[in-house]
């Protein structure tokens, strides 16, 4: 099994020149085992888990290319009317994107032109700062952040495969991705001050690490496990770990560019089948009434045109006519969880 994808010196060399900057094709349903719980119960402080890095997925690294630990992508975090986030992935500065959506982004390009039109105010009258400044915050809402994907097996819930674990960059590197990097080099050099070696992250003969969550936006601490020990002791297990094909863009949902565009401008977006596109939801049941009224309207029409033709003599009573009175399109449509 040593020829299995592994995570070396090289893999943390190659990642230093391909890392997101600092802060200044297969369908996967929704499947909660399939991410690391961050979540810390209402009160109880923190928790703790246990971890072992895996080398990322879907990407087969090229002859002579280190194999990567880690996904660097950007996302925009958008506050919603609840007050909460929700984070959108990046189609312009994520890498890897661009041959199934494209490489425009609807979050940047707000932010480039807010940040433009903010430029072009010369902020004379009270006014005139007010529309600046609100043009600023605009543009500071809508650029992208880094953030880093590590794919992971949770110690005690094996059974469960890899679970992939996604967090924001932070200014002061409390994040996981720098405080990994950290702990990474400073064993490797504590090692070789006594002539030895040491990878934490060597899926033969590596370390797990300790993760303790804490409530708030108090980033999480990481510790390494005093020994070092194998993936797994059951080399099948391993390899089918390793090579699970479940890529990071699969769990995550990445969103085209049609939709995102439909959020920035508040409205709720809906897949209409008809037309094999998003829209707003909002657009969606007005057309949707449209048509209704239409076939309505040609229904009425239809029973006029009917009631002409075969109209009774005056000596006969009116037959009454019970010919349907309306038809309302199906509304086949999926609600899909956004």
């Amino acid at each position: 099994m040593s020829n299995l994808p592994n995570i070396t010196w090289d893999s943390f060399v190659d990642d230093e020149k391909n890392a997101a900057p600092k802060v200044q094709k297969t369908k996967v349903g929704f499947d909660e085992k399939n991410y690391l719980n961050t979540k810390v119960d209402e009160g109880s402080g923190t928790r703790e888990t246990t971890v072992r890095i895996l080398p990322i997925s879907g990407e087969t690294p090229e002859d002579g290319k280190a194999v990567k630990f880690a996904k660097h992508i950007h996302v925009h975090n958008i506050k919603l009317p609840d007050g909460k986030y929700k984070s959108y992935i990046c189609l312009e500065k994520t890498e890897g994107l661009d041959e199934k959506y494209g490489n425009k982004c609807p979050f940047c390009e707000l932010n480039r032109e807010a940040y433009k039109k903010s430029e072009e105010i010369k902020a004379v009258t009270d006014e005139d700062k007010i529309k600046k400044k609100n043009l600023q915050a605009v543009s500071i809402a809508n650029k992208a952040t880094p953030a880093t994907i590590f794919r992971v097996i949770e110690r005690g819930k094996e059974n469960e495969g890899p679970k992939f674990w996604k967090f924001n960059h932070r200014l002061d590197e409390t994040d996981p991705y720098h405080v990994l990097r950290k702990l990474f080099l400073r064993r490797k050099a504590e090692a070789e001050e006594v002539g030895q070696s040491m990878n934490i992250l060597d899926i033969y003969n590596g370390k797990d690490l300790v993760v303790t969550f804490a409530e708030g936006t108090t980033a999480p601490t990481i510790s390494d496990k005093s020994f070092c020990t194998p993936l797994s002791k059951d080399e099948a297990e391993m390899e089918r770990w390793v090579t699970d094909s479940k890529k990071w863009s699969d769990v995550f949902g990445v969103k085209p560019y049609e939709y995102l565009k439909i959020i920035i401008n508040g409205e709720e977006p809906w897949f209409d089948k008809s037309n094999g596109k998003w829209v707003s939801k909002t657009e969606y049941e007005q057309k949707k009434q449209q048509a209704n009224a239409t076939a309505n309207q040609g229904i009425a029409e239809a029973e006029s045109k009917f009631k002409q033709t075969s109209a009774p003599t005056a000596q006969v009573a009116q037959p009454e006519n019970n010919l349907m009175e309306s038809i309302l399109l199906s509304d086949d449509e999926e609600d899909l969880p956004f």
